[in-house]
């Protein structure tokens, strides 16, 4: 035994001497270490048989172990019960017994058992005796006999704040007034109740009222002694203000919690439910108070429930650190709940019920549950978008999330980016463009930014830039406040936008010097925008005096029905046709003028108004009044030629036929042969003039080539028999051009200038007809003399009169319909092999 023990031993030995009760010293394994005469005498035994035994051969029905417990979780360090001890020579003693701790420090523990013969009158405790073993105590002890104190220790005086002396010098009523006065009448009854009995006094609180007026809240075990031969009370005391103080705030937390709290017995019936577990299930006050717990569990796992209470009232476990389970309300409702269950017991350690808190985690789940859908949809929505995102967080900030177009757009892998630094992240920026960029973050994170987007650069990981534009705003991120990036890549936009600048300043200075009069306007004519020309053609000098006016106050009135209805079908049939109007100006004076317009469209492709391009056209008006005089003149000329001319030549034909059917004379019949033929030439020019006499007044229209070839072939079949001709057409079922009924002649022209010059004995024409993309090729050989070198280029020039009347015509028919005319050599650089008359005429639609 330690060196310790012994002290003690050795003091409480002296100790026990000193009592007339039986006096034992029990040590920590519950070996009896020391004992008075007195116990050895009440156990009929020797100290050699007793000391070093275990307690328990002496307790009958009591468990040395739970009376132990008792004294360790009592505030006063002391237990009074009656016991029963078996004696050595087989004999019971029933006792009255007072159990405490005499040493409790790091060597060990060892306690005090007194206990006397209950049967017997208790012996008087002398005043020394008694003062001896009380004064060593830690609890107040006093001593109440006839409502005056006789005995007060240091502890009781330090309690009460009065000295001994004052304590005992107190008459009756000071001594209760020692006592709060709404606990007296109280505690007079219980005192009454109990010294009548003569038993101990279970333990009871009660507040006192110090010397200075602190009230305190005392625990006091009072009991009925023999003192110096009279029956006094003797009351043990302890200080619980602190222990009551926290057991209230215990309380209050229990009700106040917002956590339930449930305690049930063994049974299962509720014993205790706080105010939010009343709120839970749906009770009010005490009505949950001996219900069965088990009406609260759903039925599908109530039997898994039953098991784990089975294995917690049989001490198979102490607790259950964590479930989530659902429980049952009044109305049927299911709340899921955290718990944490304890086993309660009782003060000799038995299991008494079990102690539950639950947090009512309902919606907590339902809320976590629906933000992993959003979590998923937002993901899935983020990782799909065309657009960068990135979440930033913290200080220093990092990327929390990015996604894959993000990374992308970097030039890095998202687990990359999320590993980058703030310093890095910041590199990511252009120099010149970085403090705008960090600067637009911070203010949209305080939300005060100055704009909604923020067009700017970045760099590449492998160093290239990019045009972006971005927008932020504060998101809650796995509950915590961060920066959500949204990045667009906008470098073909910005490529774009600058060439729209660069296109738009030619433009403009493309609109400042047309000659042309430029105006745009909106859908009702109101101007917007007029170049230099259109001032100036409509006589005003400041552009303020055409702005806000309409195209309509610039003509006269008998022109507006005419020019709103040129802008109706502008805009329903997109044709730009121009046409024209007369333009009054401020002064009066009347112009002609010749207006083309076409719709402007809105960015989102909706008409938006009107662009018209005018002209004057004074000088090409009075061109064309000296055209159709000139043209009125040379229809006179070419109407005399066709009938008065020709009728003079048939009368010249007739001459010569008549003179040679009355002349005998040879020579003078070869003569008037000459004239005959020579006036026939004459009246086939006037003819084939004649022919094409309305080609530019007749309109075009859809003709079939290839039947016209066939139709023209048979025609010059017929008109030169000796002729052989061959012909080559390879094109599609519809070979269409945009004609009219001079294609015919065209045809016969060029069939005809095969022969007409052609001097050899056996006359041969060639005809092709091919189809390419866009349009038809016509090629007509001969086996003639062909056409010189130094006449090819000149030959369809009319000035130069190269070519006959049919060539001529067929250059005009052929200019008509938009196509082309040329000459070759059959065989190439031999033109003495014949000649190759080349054209290409548009299939229609294709102009």
């Amino acid at each position: 035994m330690p060196q310790s023990h012994h002290i003690h031993d050795s003091i409480a030995m002296r100790l026990g001497l000193a009592l007339d009760d039986c006096f034992l010293v029990i040590d920590d394994e519950g070996m009896i270490s020391s004992c008075n005469e007195e116990s050895l005498v009440a156990l009929e035994i020797d100290s050699d048989d007793l000391v070093g035994q275990s307690i328990t051969r002496f307790l009958v029905n009591d468990s040395w172990e739970e009376m132990r417990e008792v004294v360790l979780q009592s505030s006063t360090g002391l237990l009074s019960t009656e016991i029963t001890l078996s004696r050595n020579t087989g004999s019971n003693l029933a006792a009255m017994a007072k159990i405490g701790i005499l040493q409790d420090d790091e060597t060990g523990s060892s306690y005090f058992l007194i206990f006397s013969d209950s049967s017997k009158s208790r012996p008087d405790l002398t005043s020394s005796d008694y003062t001896r073993l009380a004064e060593q105590s830690i609890q107040g002890v006093s001593i109440l006999r006839d409502n005056r104190l006789f005995y007060a220790n240091e502890a009781y005086a330090r309690i009460s704040g009065y000295s001994k002396e004052e304590l005992l010098a107190m008459s009756g009523r000071e001594v209760w007034q020692l006592i709060h006065p709404q606990d007296q009448q109280r505690l007079r009854g219980r005192f009454r109740e109990y010294s009548e009995k003569g038993s101990t006094l279970p333990s009871t609180e009660y507040r006192i009222v110090r010397k200075d007026g602190e009230v305190r809240w005392v625990e006091s075990f009072v009991s009925i002694i023999d003192f110096e031969g009279s029956p006094a009370m003797q009351s043990v005391v302890v200080d619980i203000t602190e222990k009551k103080a926290a057991r209230e705030r215990a309380e209050l937390y229990l009700q106040m919690a917002g956590v339930m709290f449930v305690a049930l017995d063994v049974d299962a019936r509720i014993t205790l439910l706080n105010r939010r577990g009343r709120e839970i299930l749906g009770y009010k006050g005490d009505e949950a108070i001996g219900k069965t717990w088990f009406d609260h569990i759903p039925e599908r796992f109530r039997k898994d429930v039953r098991g784990l209470f089975e294995r917690l009232i049989t001490g198979e476990i102490d607790q259950v650190e964590y479930s989530e389970r659902e429980v049952l309300t009044t109305d049927g409702q299911e709340r899921l709940m955290a718990w944490h269950t304890n086993v309660l017991r009782d003060d000799r350690g038995e299991i008494i019920g079990t102690i539950s808190s639950a947090q009512d985690i309902t919606e907590k789940v339902e809320a976590q549950n629906a933000l992993k859908k959003s979590e998923s949809k937002y993901r899935n929505l983020v990782e799909q978008s065309s657009m960068g995102i990135a979440i930033l967080r913290g200080d220093p900030y990092k990327i929390e999330f990015a996604n894959q177009r993000m990374a992308f757009m970097l030039g890095y892998s998202v687990d990359q980016l999320l590993e980058l630094e703030a310093r890095e992240i910041a590199e990511l920026i252009p120099d010149a463009e970085r403090d705008r960029l960090i600067d637009y973050l911070w203010a949209c994170y305080r939300g005060t930014p100055d704009a909604e987007h923020l067009q700017t650069k970045l760099v590449r990981s492998d160093g290239a830039e990019s045009w972006i534009e971005v927008t932020a705003t504060t998101i809650m991120f796995r509950n915590e406040e961060a920066l959500q990036v949204v990045v667009s890549d906008i470098t073909e936009r910005m490529i774009t936008e600058l060439a729209l600048k660069a296109s738009e300043s030619k433009y403009r200075r493309l609109v400042e010097t047309s000659p042309d009069a430029i105006i745009l306007t909106d859908l009702d004519g109101v101007i917007k925008m007029v170049n230099d020309d259109a001032l100036r053609l409509a006589g005003v000098e400041d552009e303020s005096e055409a702005y806000g006016k309409t195209v309509f106050s610039f003509l006269p009135v008998e022109e507006h029905d005419r020019a709103r209805w040129g802008m109706a079908d502008t805009l329903s049939t997109q044709d730009a046709t121009p046409i024209e109007f007369n333009l009054e100006r401020p002064d009066g004076t009347i112009v002609p003028i010749e207006i083309g317009s076409a719709v402007v469209y809105s960015p989102a492709g909706k008409p938006d108004g009107f662009v018209m391009i005018g002209r004057d056209i004074t000088q090409r008006k009075a061109h064309e009044t000296e055209l159709r005089a000139a043209t009125e003149r040379a229809l006179l000329y070419l109407d005399l030629l066709g009938h008065d001319v020709r009728n003079q030549l048939q009368a010249i034909i007739a001459g010569a036929e008549l003179a040679q059917s009355l002349s005998d004379n040879a020579a003078l019949k070869e003569i008037l042969e000459g004239v005959k033929m020579g006036s026939q030439r004459c009246e086939e020019i006037i003819r084939k003039v004649k022919a094409t006499e309305r080609l530019h007044v007749e309109p075009l229209r859809r003709r079939d080539i290839s039947e016209a070839l066939s139709e023209s072939l048979v025609r010059f079949s017929r008109l030169h028999p000796d002729v052989t001709v061959e012909t080559h057409i390879v094109t599609e079922k519809d070979s269409v051009i945009l004609g009219d009924s001079f294609l015919e002649v065209m045809w016969l022209n060029l069939l005809e200038n095969a022969v007409v010059h052609n001097r050899s004995h056996e006359k041969r024409v060639w005809a092709h007809l091919t189809e390419n993309e866009y349009g038809y090729e016509i090629v007509v050989q001969d086996n003639g003399k062909g056409v010189p070198d130094s006449m090819k280029e000149g030959l369809f020039d009319i000035q130069r009169r190269f070519g006959g009347v049919g060539l001529h015509q067929s250059r005009e028919i052929v200019e008509k319909y938009g196509g082309r005319i040329s000459v070759e050599d059959r065989v190439p650089g031999v033109p003495s092999e014949g000649a190759s008359f080349k054209i290409w005429l548009p299939k229609a639609g294709t102009l």
